[in-house]
């Protein structure tokens, strides 16, 4: 049995090719979280403020760039949490490669 990609699934997979682009611009190619256990620029993922399933409308492309390790601690935290650490990564960047809903500042 082979499950295929749901509507969701492909949307994300289309947005993450383009903010992955979008991302390497603006020069941010390495972890933008940096916890203590951080590996920098090694198995990087893209990380939401919210788990993808709580995303509001036009969420979905507001993300950092994340190593695994800074990914798994912060998807293990509460969802307050976890916005405020992806939110204030954002907030660090000199210039944002996508714009950022107003929706997206508030917590969860």
């Amino acid at each position: 049995m082979s499950l295929k990609a749901g509507k969701k699934t492909k949307e994300w997979l289309k947005a993450k090719r383009q903010l992955i682009a979008q991302l390497e611009d603006h020069g941010i190619t390495s972890c933008e979280i940096r916890r203590d256990r951080c590996l920098k620029s090694w198995a990087l993922t893209l990380a939401h403020a919210r788990k993808r399933r709580f995303l509001h409308e036009g969420e979905l492309k507001v993300v950092v760039v994340a190593c695994s390790q800074c990914h798994n601690e912060i998807e293990a935290m509460p969802h307050e949490e976890m916005h405020r650490i992806v939110m204030d990564a954002i907030k660090r960047r000199k210039k944002q490669p996508v714009e950022i809903p107003e929706s997206a500042w508030n917590h969860p």
